[in-house]
């Protein structure tokens, strides 16, 4: 049916997501803290590039045929794996606290995928700056005290500076 074949042309768009973050997935000789930060630009940039198309996928993928439907299972599963394992290396070599990689796996997704159903861009709330906060958000959470150093308010408190030196602007509510 009609509704069926748009559905599984914007589903691709979650097909890409899994294919994209397999690609900032580890590798050898890789850091666990900046495979985490790209797994987390890519997905959270896909999400935002197109907010509407995110929010139809996921309130219709029951509509989707049996064959669509385990495609986009499986690059859901991937991104899942993807952002676990990395999590996991990286509670393993040190870089992240013991947690519960799944746990902290879907806090990300969640996290990420909810921003498509309230965020905005405006001018003053760019989505670079949303995202280096996700990045910044996670990374204050996964880190042990001691591998960070905290964001920083400058004197009029709207430009932050992540721990790579990224400053990005911070709306007040």
């Amino acid at each position: 049916n009609a509704n069926e074949g748009i559905l599984a042309k914007v589903t691709g768009y979650i097909l890409l997501t899994g294919r994209m973050s397999a690609k900032k997935a580890a590798g050898p000789g890789w850091d666990p803290v900046m495979a985490l930060r790209e797994l987390v630009e890519v997905f959270a940039r896909v999400v935002l590039a197109n907010p509407v198309r995110y929010r139809v996928i996921e309130r219709n993928e029951g509509y989707l045929g049996p064959a669509l439907r385990v495609k986009v299972a499986a690059a859901k599963k991937k991104v899942f794996n993807d952002f676990r394992s990395v999590i996991q290396e990286g509670i393993s070599a040190g870089a992240f606290r013991p947690v519960d990689a799944g746990s902290a796996a879907l806090a990300i997704i969640g996290m990420c995928s909810w921003a498509a159903w309230w965020y905005h861009p405006e001018k003053r709330r760019p989505v670079e700056g949303l995202i280096q906060f996700f990045v910044d958000f996670l990374l204050t959470a996964l880190v042990p005290d001691a591998g960070r150093k905290r964001s920083r308010l400058d004197a009029q408190g709207v430009i932050v500076t992540d721990r790579t030196g990224t400053a990005y602007l911070r709306t007040a509510r």
